[in-house]
This record gives C-alpha cells, structure tokens and sequence, in this order.
C-alpha cells in the first residue's frame, strides 16, 4: 500500500513507467548490499582525499 508515501501520484507516475518499461534512461532503485570486506574498509581509511595508497597493502587488503 503506498497511502503513507508523501509524493504518490509522482511515485505512482514512476511506477507505471517503469511496469510499462517506457523508461530506459532513469534509475529507480538503488541497492546497498552489506559487505564485511567493505565495512572493514571504511573502518581503517576514512573517505575523501588522502594519501596515495600502498599497493602493497591494499592488495593484501582485497585479498585476505
């Protein structure tokens, strides 16, 4: 039921298009998929700029 969405004749429209495969250039789901490999990572390195990473040691990181 989507009575609680704020925006339903928008979602609506939305869905129709994409049941009515009338939308080929527009995304309508994005989906995050946990990884332990990946929560491990963003524990160690913080995001944004940083040093240049060492091969080395990322290899080893993606590898283990």
């Amino acid at each position: 039921m989507l009575l609680y969405c704020h925006n339903l004749a928008q979602t609506n429209e939305r869905l129709c298009s994409l049941y009515q495969r009338e939308a080929p250039d527009r995304i309508f789901a994005v989906m995050k998929t946990p990884s332990r490999v990946l929560k491990q990572y963003a524990d160690k390195y913080s995001s944004g700029f940083c040093e240049y990473p060492d091969p080395e040691e990322r290899a080893y990181f993606w590898v283990k």
